[in-house]
């Protein structure tokens, strides 16, 4: 049934709803007092709480422990419908229009973050039900109206994802990432993790993948492939459009964008980097940005579960901190925190003067007198095979060598400086690091000091690499299959996209913290003192 709201209430539910669909204020965490929020609305106390009772009442809020609230999980609703009919009228519905639209916008989320896959059926109604907590007839309504904007499909008594269809006829998709005048790639984890899955896309649907490369030599734009080098990008009418990963601040992505401007063709621009937009200028309605790793929204999601694991202090550990991504993780956990009232359980531990990573590499370089030894063997070795070496280890040991174990060498170094000052801190119940290259040293430190993870110190990382798999460490994974369907999605088919409604300008999906055995919930004893 409809309801009035006189002007100050109305104008105090508006404006949490409007700064929940914002994210200012996130969806599950903990909601900022009444006194806060009614100064944010510019209402009076009494009046954002008769606000906090009406939205409590319709599941939008939700009573914890004293007299605080949060903000319901999955809470979705339509501000601009809630908006108009208040304006006309003075009165809305506000149960008959949340119920459903919370369902249906739950489901879309699942939808993109590749909970359902593409062709698969959907569970039964029953789990349905009970995975959204909702009636049969709310989730009927919440599924017609998805099917309407054809981000599922009925099938048989169920329903399912339908496959990405090509809008139009074509046969190749270019991805364009970081090369080198040697035909390398250059692949990290996660970039890896990014080509085989869009290989793994394309095959499915009978299309081929070509990866260019770029790069910069004498400050001019580069091309090149696995297949020969000092090519042109080119547009050609078989090619769909282009994925183009945006891996390293050393080239502005702005000239490859550029170039982009002229084709006239979907791209879809994945972020991988931070700290940098495109200019209103070359804004173009065929370009996508999408983003992964680099945002705060991973940094929330780590905070909120070791918020439920009742972690009051954390560290959180970057030797990377002069890069936007590193910002950003530890400004999701920090506004957590926040959230919860807990103003400083974030600490940061990082390097002064933050090494830039080629300054590592040279120390790496300069510093591992064994590097020589070992390429003095490795060359000597190719001389003995020269063709097995060159065609099998070659491009390996070029690409690897000197920027993984290296790298890896040489931060190392530097590391147990940042542990150790971690550690003195004996409040401190979980270790959370940058990413999972820092997250094993973290483990071997702490082994070594004798301390017991996680009945004393959690530890968890970021990239859900196989070595945190291997020895047992928390880390979030980036749903990376997920993101790039979305981004085969729009290259091919940008009608069937666009009713994913998606509102920011970065499109991302949620990422999986995939809990091993390094976390556990806080310890209420004293730590023991280290070794």
């Amino acid at each position: 049934m409809a309801r009035t709201y006189p002007p100050a209430v109305k104008k105090a539910i508006l404006h949490v709803l409007q700064s929940i669909e914002t994210g200012a204020y996130q969806r599950g965490s903990i909601a900022p007092s009444l006194k806060e929020m009614s100064e944010h609305a510019e209402v009076s106390l009494l009046t954002m709480w008769k606000a906090a009772a009406v939205l409590k009442e319709e599941g939008v809020l939700k009573g914890v422990h004293g007299k605080r609230f949060r903000f319901a999980p999955a809470a979705a609703f339509d501000v601009a419908a809630f908006h108009d009919a208040t304006r006309q009228s003075g009165s809305f519905d506000i149960k008959s229009n949340l119920v459903w639209q919370r369902a249906a916008q739950q489901i879309r989320l699942d939808v993109f973050n590749g909970v359902y896959g593409e062709g698969e059926i959907f569970p039964a109604f029953k789990e349905l039900q009970h995975r959204y907590n909702a009636s049969f007839l709310t989730l009927k309504k919440a599924l017609e109206f998805l099917c309407k904007e054809e981000i599922i499909k009925p099938y048989k008594k169920s329903y399912t994802v339908p496959l990405i269809v090509p809008q139009k006829t074509g046969r190749r998709i270019v991805l364009i990432t970081w090369g080198n005048i040697r035909q390398e790639l250059h692949l990290e984890i996660l970039n890896e993790e990014l080509l085989r899955a869009c290989e793994s896309y394309c095959s499915r649907m009978r299309l081929s993948l070509e990866v260019f490369g770029y790069f910069l030599e004498d400050n001019k734009l580069r091309w090149t492939s696995v297949k020969e080098e000092h090519l042109e990008l080119e547009d050609a009418e078989d090619i769909f459009g282009y994925i183009y990963l945006v891996v390293t601040p050393e080239i502005d992505p702005i000239r490859i964008i550029r170039q982009l401007t002229h084709f006239g063709k979907p791209v879809a621009i994945l972020d991988l980097v931070g700290g940098w937009q495109i200019p209103p200028s070359l804004s173009k309605p065929f370009f996508r940005m999408f983003s992964v790793a680099v945002s705060p929204r991973s940094g929330r999601q780590v905070g909120r579960y070791l918020l439920d694991l009742k972690h009051k202090s954390i560290a959180y550990i970057s030797p990377f901190h002069e890069a936007a991504w590193s910002h950003n993780r530890l400004r999701g956990m920090t506004e957590v925190y926040r959230s919860a009232g807990l103003e400083n359980a974030v600490r940061l531990f990082t390097f002064e003067n933050p090494p830039v990573i080629h300054e590592v590499y040279q120390a790496a370089v300069d510093s591992q007198c064994s590097y020589d030894a070992l390429r003095d063997y490795y060359d000597a070795w190719k001389q003995r095979n020269p063709d097995f070496v060159r065609h099998v280890f070659d491009p390996y040991f070029h690409l690897y060598l000197p920027h993984r174990i290296l790298t890896k060498a040489a931060m190392g170094e530097q590391l147990g400086e940042l542990f150790e000052k971690a550690l003195e801190h004996k409040e401190i119940t979980a270790w959370v690091l940058a990413n999972d290259d820092v997250a094993v040293p973290a483990m071997e430190f702490l082994k070594a000091r004798g301390l017991s993870v996680p009945d004393e110190i959690s530890v968890i990382g970021f990239d859900d690499m196989y070595n945190t798999l291997r020895r047992g460490i928390t880390s979030f994974n980036f749903n990376i299959r997920a993101i790039v369907h979305l981004m085969l999605g729009f290259v091919l088919n940008t009608k069937a996209f666009n009713a994913y409604q998606f509102k920011k300008r970065a499109i991302e999906v949620d990422g999986i913290i995939v809990e091993r055995r390094s976390s556990a919930v806080a310890p209420t004893g004293k730590r023991r003192t280290s070794k």
